[in-house]
């Protein structure tokens, strides 16, 4: 035997060269498949750009509003008014769309629920809007927290199988009860609040220019370029893929919109356009992180089959170009981005008057107001109705057979009545499985003729073997005597 070389007996697998004379089997590396490719990252850029671009025409029409607004003296009060109905009409639209579709407005106590919460959120923004007031800002939020509650009754009610009427009258119940209570409470705790800020309704009528600039640009711009379907996604799916960019977009606000922009403001809260309009130009790339992190969290969902909707959507969408904007929803998302926004402001004036300087009072600010316009999608699909699905138990119908499906035409047939027919094809069904059953039949008696033809044969070869056998031990003995 030949010697192995030391050279080569002490290589490893994975040294073995090429030339050894041994074939080891070679395995494919699996490489993992990347959840968020090419295509992908690039529609993220996309969005995030589009959403920047937005931001960018949006705040300087907003910032160009307010600086002549604050120029024209003796209009304040005028101001407050028209702020005041802004902030009336916005808050309450949204208040009358979710409640009419989450509480309902068939039975008495629904009805009255749905006017509580209309009248109360009316109110709410209206204070919000052209004084700045804080105690609305905890009102509404006690109220989301009722709708909550509401929506858990809703779900739990089904669940168990409780008269709907029940339900529904427990759950308006609820709801009245915590928009009392809370608005009771936010009136002990702060009392007739108002911020020393003079240009609190200016600020707010220039969010609206700057909300519907934005709008109409998200809307006009949406399927520009490659872009991530959100709607592959259910409301749960979109949810959770705004749940997962929540962290990525509130760390790049106060980031940008705080410590940023507020270390670019001046000393003292200023509304003319050459100190503000840098420190918001680069509070608006926060946006862009938003969107690009949103459309990767929603192609990763989709990509693990997590969250999808039942319509047969794909994920990424072809560059379709500039489209015509719809105007009936840019309004409603108006009303939702004016709303937050204008929540911000209060919170943030609050703090202000509180001795707080402009960079943490604009980061805590920031920092609330993320939590709330991350979900700002989720808002308008309650207004529009949508919410938490629950599983719809759907009957199969019945499976026709390959018989049932291939019959010939016949000329008659043409002439018969319903009745007939079904007579006809229930015949049918059971002649087929009539001859079935006798094939099945005729199969296992022939079956059972061959395994014993076949135990006969076996047999028979056996005692001619024996008889072979018995002969040459006769022969031999013969031969030795």
């Amino acid at each position: 035997m030949h010697s192995i070389p030391s050279s080569i007996k002490n290589l490893t697998h994975n040294q073995i060269p090429a030339s050894d004379p041994i074939a080891r089997p070679s395995l494919p590396l699996q490489q993992p498949t990347p959840s968020i490719k090419k295509p992908v990252l690039i529609a993220a850029v996309t969005h995030g750009t589009k959403d920047f671009a937005g931001q960018f025409f949006g705040r300087t029409t907003g910032l160009a509003v307010l600086s002549g607004l604050t120029s024209i003296i003796g209009a304040e009060a005028p101001l407050r008014a028209i702020a005041g109905g802004i902030g009336a009409i916005t808050a309450g639209t949204q208040a009358f769309l979710i409640g009419r579709h989450h509480i309902g407005h068939k039975t008495m106590s629904q009805k009255t629920a749905l006017a509580i919460c209309t009248l109360s959120v009316t109110a709410a923004g209206a204070g919000i809007s052209a004084y700045g007031s804080f105690q609305p800002v905890v009102v509404l939020a006690s109220c989301s927290a009722a709708v909550a509650v509401a929506s858990l009754l809703k779900f739990c009610g089904h669940k168990k199988h409780y008269d709907e009427n029940t339900t529904e009258g427990f759950k308006a119940l609820a709801f009245t009860a915590a928009v009392a209570y809370s608005a009771t409470g936010a009136g002990m705790m702060i009392s007739s609040w108002s911020p020393q800020e003079s240009h609190i309704a200016a600020r707010s009528i220039a969010l609206l220019f700057e909300s519907s600039i934005i709008e109409l640009c998200k809307a006009s711009l949406e399927q520009l370029g490659p872009s991530v379907d959100k709607h592959v996604l259910s409301f749960k799916g979109n949810a959770a893929a705004l749940l997962i960019g929540l962290p990525f977009y509130t760390a790049a606000t106060v980031l940008l919109n705080g410590v940023v922009s507020g270390a670019l403001q001046p000393p003292v809260d200023s509304t003319k356009f050459i100190e503000l309009w840098i420190p918001l130009i680069v509070g608006g790339l926060a946006n862009t992180v938003r969107g690009s992190v949103n459309a990767c969290s929603i192609a990763y969902l989709a990509s693990n089959n997590v969250g999808l909707n039942e319509s047969d959507k794909s994920l990424l969408r072809p560059n379709v170009g500039v489209q015509k904007p719809d105007c009936f929803k840019i309004t409603e998302k108006t009303t939702v981005r004016f709303f937050l926004s204008s929540c911000r402001n209060a919170l943030y004036f609050y703090l202000r008057d509180k001795g707080m300087a402009i960079m943490p009072a604009a980061c805590i600010a920031q920092a609330c107001y993320s939590i709330f316009a991350q979900q700002r999608d989720l808002i308008y699909e309650l207004m529009q109705g949508k919410g938490w699905s629950e599983p719809v138990l759907k009957q199969r119908e019945a499976t026709l057979l390959l018989s049932q499906v291939l019959v010939t035409p016949d000329e008659s047939e043409g002439s018969k009545t319903p009745e007939e027919f079904i007579e006809t094809q229930t015949q049918t069904q059971t002649q087929t499985d009539t001859e079935s059953k006798t094939k099945e039949a005729s199969y296992m008696h022939a079956a059972l003729i061959n395994s014993s033809s076949s135990s006969s044969d076996v047999s028979d070869i056996s005692n001619e073997n024996e008889a072979d056998d018995s002969d040459i031990v006769s022969e031999e003995s013969q031969s030795s005597h």
